[in-house]
């Protein structure tokens, strides 16, 4: 190991004071200067798989920048990168509903170890893909509300 690198010591649980980054593309998951409740929705990807929890950041280790978010992919054609929405672990439990649970789980890779995902479950049943019950839209709507929405700022490349 260079003297350059660090070693960054994660946590496995997602605490509630911790700082959440969903990034955001748009138009589809920005209204102007606030969070679309569809950036929090789960999708078929592409690959056919139901989505089981939307993919964010853990902010306490890591800062997203255009520069190293510009990898990330929007699902939706037309789309670009336009910045992230930022909540906390805290608000994102929450915003449970009716029988809508949410929660935040750490799901590191070797990639990225700051990587978390926020689930929901139906009782006790894990919701997996396209959703359109009355609760999970108002649990989508909770989050979008409890968000901010921080643009980037763009280099030319």
């Amino acid at each position: 190991m260079s003297e350059e690198q660090e070693v960054i010591l994660v946590s496995e649980y997602v605490a509630d004071y911790e700082q959440l980054a969903r990034i955001i593309f748009s138009p589809s998951m920005v209204l102007g200067e606030v969070v679309a409740p569809s950036a929090f929705n789960l999708v078929r990807l592409k690959s056919g798989t139901d989505e089981d929890y939307v993919s964010v950041n853990r902010m306490d280790y890591w800062e997203p920048s255009y520069e190293n978010c510009r990898k990330y992919r929007p699902r939706i054609e037309g789309d670009r990168i336009a910045g992230y929405a930022k909540l906390t672990a805290g608000d994102v439990r929450q915003s449970s509903i009716e029988d809508i649970t949410t929660e935040v789980t750490a799901y590191p890779s070797k990639s990225n170890p700051f990587h978390a995902g926020i689930s929901y479950t139906a009782g006790s049943e894990l919701i997996k893909g396209h959703c359109e019950s009355p609760e999970f839209l108002m649990v989508t709507s909770m989050l979008a509300s409890q968000s901010i929405f921080v643009p980037f700022e763009y280099q030319s490349s």
